[in-house]
This record gives C-alpha cells, structure tokens and sequence, in this order.
C-alpha cells in the first residue's frame, strides 16, 4: 500500500545559474507553472508525441527559411519554381511525419504564400530566422529566434519590420513575442526608435495583424520579463491550472492534474507546502 501521506518535494531553480528564458517558455509560465516546470526544470520521461499542426508549422517556417535565404541571392528567381525547390529540399527531412492530409495544407498554405508575393511584391528581407540571446540583467537572459526582418513595409521603407508566420490561430496572438524580438532588434540598431512588427496568419488566408512599437514599449516587456524571473526563481509550488488545453500537453500523462488522467482520479490534488501528494 503507498502511504498517502507521503510527499514528493519539487525542484526549485538554482538561481545560482543563469535563468535562460524564450518567449514560449514565459508564454508556458504564464499559463501553467506546473508546465513550465516539466518542461524546463524536471524534464521527466514521457512518450514522444506526434502533432501534425507542429509539424506543419515547423515544415512551413523551414521552407520559408530557405526560399527567401536564395531569393535574397537570386532575386530575379522564379518564385515558384523556387518554392518547389525549397519544399523538395526540406522533404526528406519531414518525410516521416509528412502525411497525405498535411502535405495537401501545406500545398494550400504555400501557394497563397505565393499569390502574395506576386500581388504585394518582393518584401525587402534582411534576415531569416536570426537567433538572439540578451543578457536583461545579472543571471537572466532572453533568447529566440526571429522569423524575418524586412527593412522597410508599405509606404515606411526606413522603419525595420519584425514578421513571424504563425500557422495557427489569431485569436489567441499579442504582442508580447513582437516585443520580446524588438529587444535584440534595438540592441543591435541603437538609433532606431521605433520598428514595425507583424504576425502573418498563414492559415487565415494570408492575414497580417501589424503595430508599431517604440522604444518605452520594450523597456516596458524587459520589466514584465523580470517580473515573471522572479516569480520562476522564487516558485516552489509549480501551481497547476487544469485547463482545456490540457488534453494537448505532452506532459498530461505525468501531471497529477491534468482533467483526463485517469492514473489520478481525473482531478487536480492539493499542493502542501511547496510539495505534491501523490496517490
């Protein structure tokens, strides 16, 4: 028989090293401490897990990557024979996870992405997925990796212009990961005050959600990123907040609250102390 008063005591964040946080990795604090700590501090063994909108993002950013690094070269390609060339170049890589119903989204999605480019023109790429780390303060860095930079968008062709795809839906985006990328991007160009930044839409027929961003709006997301560093540093209960997204995270078959789980009662257990119960 297990004793049910015994308790598992949880990790805690060695703040004697250097807290490396993302723009996810805060996005999964925010959302489930208990997440984050499966996540990026317990790191149990859990069964690898296939999902096909992952894996249609991640095919779709890397075709992207590729087509525009050749376009900045040759940009007098063919833009869809390019696009072609790029996905044929990527496919052995994916080939596995490729099934019928992704490649005929992915098929959809690229085309459109063409049709754009053809109506709107060549947008003037700097970089293509640029990877960053920024020290905010002593033992807290950012870190990333940016989409795209254009230099220039509509009638501002001065202005720099973050874009990041996303291939899933606009009505849970903001502007936080916009921000948290204009932090190396102000670094790197000191003079700049203030800079574009747009979410692409893949899957909502090429939608583009854009702001603009100054100076005070970073300086105002490096405090909210010290802000959430502390509370990672100083946690010890890993709240857990069972959700409807539950049903989608990789760690719902180890998580004690998860709704589903039926190892658990299909329930969230009391947090003591700083530890678990576990039945």
């Amino acid at each position: 028989m297990v004793d049910k008063k015994k308790k598992v005591q949880l990790k805690v964040v060695n703040t004697d090293e250097i807290l490396k946080l993302s723009c996810s990795g805060i996005k999964t604090y925010e959302q489930c401490p208990r997440k984050w700590y499966f996540t990026y501090l317990d790191k149990p063994a859990i069964p690898e897990k296939d999902w096909s909108h992952l894996t249609l993002g991640n095919f779709v950013h890397d075709v992207l990557e590729l087509f525009h690094n050749i376009l900045i070269e040759t940009p007098n390609s063919n833009f869809r024979k390019l696009m072609s060339h790029s996905c044929k170049e990527l496919e052995k890589e994916y080939s596995v996870k490729l099934t019928p119903e992704i490649i005929k989204d992915i098929k959809a999605l690229l085309l459109a992405y063409l049709d754009m480019l053809e109506t709107k023109g060549l947008p003037n790429v700097e970089s293509n997925e640029m990877s960053f780390s920024v020290m905010l303060e002593e033992k807290l860095l950012i870190r990333g990796k940016i989409d795209r930079i254009d230099m220039g968008y509509d009638e501002f062709p001065e202005i720099p212009h973050i874009v990041d795809y996303k291939s899933g839906k606009s009505k849970y985006l903001d502007d936080f990961q916009l921000l948290v990328y204009g932090i190396p991007l102000l670094k790197n160009n000191p003079n700049v005050e203030s800079y574009r930044g747009s979410y692409l839409v893949l899957k909502e027929n090429m939608k583009w959600i854009s702001n603009t961003f100054t100076k005070t709006d970073v300086e105002n997301v490096k405090e909210k990123i010290r802000k959430i560093a502390a509370s990672i540093k100083t946690d010890r209960t890993w709240e857990p907040r069972p959700q409807f997204l539950c049903n989608w995270c990789d760690y719902e078959s180890v998580c004690d609250s998860a709704p589903s789980n039926k190892k658990f009662g299909g329930k969230a257990k009391p947090f003591i102390n700083g530890a678990v119960t576990w039945e």
